[in-house]
């Protein structure tokens, strides 16, 4: 059960979920111009089929994402199943990207793709059923599998219903202080990671020997990145900390 099938071969009709190569898409520019805008080209040429299957069939106007490469990149620690298969799963669910509607591997196409749910386009196809089907025969290089088109519904509604929260204030208390004590635990551990290599770097160089600094570089590297995520939470926690006292 991949993504993406490849298009039944006795399927003449448009379908939602539908993936579509070399078809232009266009968005409006310059929209607050006197004119309101002009067409400019979008810099995708694949597209997934978004309408719901009685307008894909028989209307000649159809709404489309644009289809790109996924560009998120795969994490460092994605080198062991698990690791691999929690990252594709959370790919495949949009958990860090509603926008992007993971597809995977495209048929002669090289690399993984997404639709664009914030890409939305119309386009235009043949009104005609011979015209129509010749068109699929160019143009239709696979569908989404049943499930995963299920899932479109789901995710479309998402992306343009989940209005999100802030990155620290939306926690109770009881899990910011959690967070924050792991956090501080965190940034414990690297101080004293950090405290041994500048150690063995100090002895080295007291014995005249030319001391390495790339693990002093990444440990100092990971703990400037660490302390940043932190700080907001650690502002969150002062913040409530003194409307309890002002409320005492």
């Amino acid at each position: 059960m991949p993504i993406i099938e490849p298009a039944a071969t006795d399927q003449e009709q448009l379908l939602q979920g539908d993936v579509l190569r070399g078809v232009n898409l266009y968005t409006t520019a310059a929209s607050w111009e006197g004119d309101g805008g002009r067409h400019r080209k979008a810099p995708q040429s694949l597209c997934l089929v978004l309408s719901r299957p009685c307008v894909a069939t028989h209307k000649g106007v159809v709404v489309v994402a644009g289809v790109e490469k996924y560009a998120d990149g795969v994490p460092r620690d994605a080198n062991s199943f698990v690791r691999v298969r929690e990252f594709l799963s959370d790919t495949r669910d949009g958990l860090r990207s509603p926008d992007r509607f993971y597809l995977g591997q495209l048929p002669n196409e090289k690399g993984r793709f997404c639709a664009r749910l914030d890409a939305i386009h119309s386009i235009q196809v043949p009104p005609g059923e011979q015209e129509r089907r010749a068109f699929l025969r160019e143009r239709r290089i696979g569908t989404l599998n049943a499930e995963f088109v299920r899932d479109l519904h789901v995710r479309v509604f998402m992306a343009f219903a989940s209005l999100g929260f802030s990155d620290q204030s939306w926690l109770s208390d009881g899990d910011l202080s959690w967070l924050v004590q792991a956090g501080e635990l965190d940034v414990n551990e690297i101080k004293l990671e950090l405290s041994k290599a500048r150690t063995k770097q100090a002895n080295l160089d007291a014995q005249g020997k030319d001391p390495p600094t790339q693990e002093i570089d990444r440990l100092e590297q990971r703990l400037a990145e660490l302390e940043s995520q932190i700080e907001p939470y650690l502002t969150e926690k002062s913040r409530r900390q003194g409307n309890h006292r002002v409320n005492d």
